[in-house]
């Protein structure tokens, strides 16, 4: 359960870190935000994903 409160954690502070800098290149560059934006929510969720896999995998290990 802790595991799982750190990737939440994790989660929302890297949620937080890529809106405001997304807003930021908003305003300097409107048109290279959307594409940014698609970039950064992939990467996102492969690392998300992977996170969760390794958890997992270790979570199976250790019982």
């Amino acid at each position: 359960m802790k595991h799982q409160l750190k990737l939440l954690h994790e989660q929302l502070i890297i949620g937080l870190v890529t809106t405001v800098s997304l807003g930021l290149v908003n305003l300097l560059y409107p048109w290279k935000a959307i594409f940014l934006m698609a970039v950064i929510s992939a990467i996102y969720s492969i690392c998300i994903s992977v996170i969760v896999l390794a958890l997992l995998i270790i979570d199976r290990y250790l019982k």
